[in-house]
């Protein structure tokens, strides 16, 4: 932990030439929550959103999962049917 913690005040985020799809705890939304767009000094490209149903902490559990696989496997196969979206070196 005190690494990450070195690590994180050394750390300049760069900026990703890409989208951005971000799954958010729909339980943990207070005053304090950064919104989607915070991302946006870090992200060239769109940002979507989704809300979970769960705490941020329980993000990586069955229920969250059952929630995101869904979410997660429609976007992969709308990326891969695109065939355009990809540079193919024969």
């Amino acid at each position: 932990m005190n690494n990450n913690i070195r690590l994180s005040l050394d750390f300049i985020p760069g900026r990703f030439p890409g989208d951005l799809l971000l799954f958010t705890s729909k339980l943990d939304q207070g005053h304090d929550v950064a919104p989607p767009e915070a991302w946006r000094p870090y992200i060239d490209g769109m940002i979507e959103s989704h809300d979970i149903v769960c705490r941020h902490h329980h993000m990586t559990q069955p229920g969250s999962l059952a929630q995101i696989g869904p979410i997660l496997a429609t976007k992969l196969h709308d990326i891969t049917s695109n065939t355009s979206l990809f540079h193919w070196k024969s």
